[in-house]
């Protein structure tokens, strides 16, 4: 990296750690995540959190969210919950673990919550029929449920994720 570059990241580090310093997470903020992404109250807490710490994470440019402001909004969203949803599939891959079976088949493990939260939303997205395998796993905020996904399922949740980025508007 040279320097011109280290300094720019730098400023992109103070700029989101400045914009973030103020930021507090709110009710109405929470119930928007609930809304949006079917989180319950303390996963969107949690992820509101996780995402107002992170000063490494790219955010809208502020010419670029004016632009588009109007329409996300009138979506329903704020700009740190459309961020979010931009972010969504790079956050659930982050998440979650790929194994490959004795038959050679790759399965992701996925965790369980918002978009995703049971086994009928699971079936409802990826169009599963049969039974689907869940397990509980340990979390460093308590166990929370996986799912196993083969690499079709997994193109469906993504395919459900980027038709979330088409606006509709809610008004």
């Amino acid at each position: 990296m040279d320097d011109m570059n280290f300094i720019d990241e730098l400023n992109r580090l103070a700029d989101n750690a400045e914009s973030l310093e103020s930021t507090t997470v709110t009710t109405i903020e929470v119930e928007r995540w609930k809304t949006l992404f079917s989180y319950t109250d303390a996963e969107a807490s949690l992820i509101i959190k996780r995402q107002l710490a992170d000063v490494t994470q790219e955010r809208i440019p502020e010419g670029h969210w004016e632009l588009i402001r109007k329409d996300v909004e009138a979506a329903g969203h704020s700009r740190l919950s459309w961020e979010h949803l931009l972010q969504m599939k790079d956050t659930m891959k982050a998440n979650s673990t790929t194994l490959i079976d004795s038959e050679g088949k790759s399965w992701t493990l996925l965790w369980m919550a918002g978009f995703i939260r049971d086994v009928e939303s699971v079936k409802e997205i990826t169009g599963v029929e049969g039974q689907l395998k869940v397990e509980k796993v340990g979390a460093t905020f308590g166990t929370h449920d996986v799912v196993w996904i083969d690499d079709e399922g997994l193109k469906k949740i993504e395919d459900f994720i980027d038709a979330k980025l088409i606006l509709e508007k809610t008004g």
